[in-house]
């Protein structure tokens, strides 16, 4: 179940990274080095959020049963 969640999420979170003009921080022209860190940031919140979820439904499942 995990990866079915945590897959799809890294998606999810990478988009919604690179929908934000982070362009003034970085040097310019370092396009890969942005998106290789936000691919970074992205697998780590997808797993933070995946886990979140998970437990959530475990916590819902345990109340149902």
């Amino acid at each position: 179940w995990f990866l079915m969640v945590f897959l799809p999420m890294i998606v999810i979170v990478y988009k919604a990274l690179m929908a934000v003009d982070y362009q003034k921080i970085f040097y310019r022209n370092r396009v890969w080095e942005i998106r290789f860190l936000f691919f970074v940031v992205s697998v780590a919140l997808a797993f933070i959020f995946a886990s979140a979820f998970i437990k959530v439904i475990e916590v819902i499942q345990s109340f149902v049963s």
